[in-house]
């Protein structure tokens, strides 16, 4: 999902810059997430796990976020992150989301928007 500007720039006050050579893994389905993803940078394939067979594919790019419903809910990651190209991303540990998400109402509300943004998004097809 998408991101405001005022979550890019908390993520990056308290976050850290990272990596990824094209076709490195950033997290893998069914692990438990230790952070969160801002893509600043480059392109990412998000991978859903296989069922009967096929792969679902998402190709997602600059001021997404990554992982976000996995660290509200703490439930496993639903897909595997692919670097597309070499992408640079920032991320934060799950007790500063904590702690942010806690003390900065505007940080909170716009976790909370971009949430509801992208579940309106999946289910579009399904009024």
């Amino acid at each position: 999902m998408e991101a405001g500007e005022y979550i890019k720039r908390i993520i990056e006050s308290e976050g850290e810059r990272v990596r990824y050579a094209k076709g490195e893994t950033i997290f893998t389905c069914n692990t438990m997430p230790e952070y969160l993803f801002f893509i600043i940078e480059g392109d990412i394939l998000l991978i859903e796990a296989a069922i009967a067979g096929f792969h679902n594919g998402l190709n997602v790019s600059i001021d997404h976020i990554l992982g976000l419903k996995e660290f509200i809910t703490g439930s496993f990651y639903l897909t595997t992150a692919l670097s597309e190209s070499d992408s640079s991303l920032l991320r934060i540990d799950k007790k500063a989301f904590e702690t942010l998400f806690r003390d900065d109402i505007q940080f909170r509300m716009q976790i909370v928007k971009n949430v509801s943004e992208g579940f309106i998004k999946k289910n579009k097809g399904y009024e």
